[in-house]
């Protein structure tokens, strides 16, 4: 199969990108929010030719089973996948690195403004997941 071949049904795309039982070449990606993805082979040509069939735009939409892994990516961290956002096949986003949440090393959010009771100004690192978790405060 070919870099540049279209499925014409996910169950086409299925039948050829899922493993046979026993196949010995296995190599995991991580995504950056943490998805993990699984490509198998019997040998490093089918290994080279799966990897490639992942990214091939399928159906009529022309989207790649990247795109919508990102897309549920993005779903799930409660963010939608845009046009705008980088693209998956290793363009870099423009998003600042931030230290998980302390209490449940959840993925955290940089906030700063002025403080409405004091009128002083914060700056700090928010627990996206739980909102009573304690922020991370920084000069």
């Amino acid at each position: 199969m070919s870099i540049t071949e279209t499925y014409d049904s996910p169950a086409a795309l299925e039948a050829a990108v899922l493993p046979e039982p026993e196949e010995p070449l296995s190599v995991s990606f991580k995504t950056q929010r943490g998805t993990l993805i699984s490509v198998r082979g019997r040998n490093a040509p089918e290994w080279a030719d799966r990897l490639a069939m992942i990214s091939a735009p399928i159906g009529e939409e022309g989207e790649s089973v990247l795109d919508m892994i990102a897309a549920i990516d993005a779903t799930l961290a409660g963010s939608s996948a845009s046009s705008d956002s980088a693209p998956f096949n290793g363009g870099q986003q423009q998003q600042e690195v931030t230290p998980p949440c302390p209490d449940c090393g959840g993925r955290t959010e940089k906030r700063e403004g002025t403080s409405k009771s004091t009128g002083k100004p914060y700056k700090g690192f928010f627990c996206s997941v739980n909102r009573d978790h304690k922020p991370n405060f920084v000069r």
